[in-house]
């Protein structure tokens, strides 16, 4: 079964919206990371069930517009960089409560920073995708035509 070169713009263009659409959702919500403390030990440590966002500890990657037309490659930065940050704040809960009352807390990545990452990996289709239709519309364009 022969693709069409068609087939590959639409099927670009179409994982090219669906990774814009989960990287602005990604963006515009706070649950990159998320902090839950057991109820059951509130009492013996203020309450820290948290969870943030990626542009609370970045903002200023977002008034830098060159930044912004690397659109794939600020993806998998925002992410990497968070995974740093999300380490060095298990580091300081841990300073706050204590190697043993980390038992008690509860730290994972959200929602948000997974979609994220399906923005990458859709981002990474497109790419493939339109570097296919290329080739095929070269291919086209330099085999001679057949009658």
């Amino acid at each position: 079964m022969k693709v069409s070169f068609g087939a590959f713009v639409i099927a670009a263009g179409i994982c090219g919206m669906l990774s814009f659409a989960f990287l602005a959702t990604s963006l515009g919500t706070d649950y990159w990371y998320i902090i839950e403390m057991n109820p059951m030990n509130v009492s013996d440590f203020e309450n820290m069930s948290s969870h943030s966002g990626l542009w609370t500890i970045t903002p200023l990657m977002l008034h830098n517009p060159s930044v912004s037309t690397q659109t794939c490659l600020l993806t998998m930065c925002g992410a990497s960089l968070y995974i740093i940050y999300s380490n060095q704040a298990l580091a300081e809960t841990e300073r706050l409560v204590g190697q043993e009352g980390l038992a008690y807390i509860h730290t994972s990545f959200g929602w948000s920073f997974g979609l994220a990452w399906l923005s990458y990996g859709l981002e990474l289709l497109t790419g493939v995708l339109l570097l296919t239709a290329a080739q095929m519309a070269k291919l086209q364009h330099t085999s001679p035509i057949m009658a």
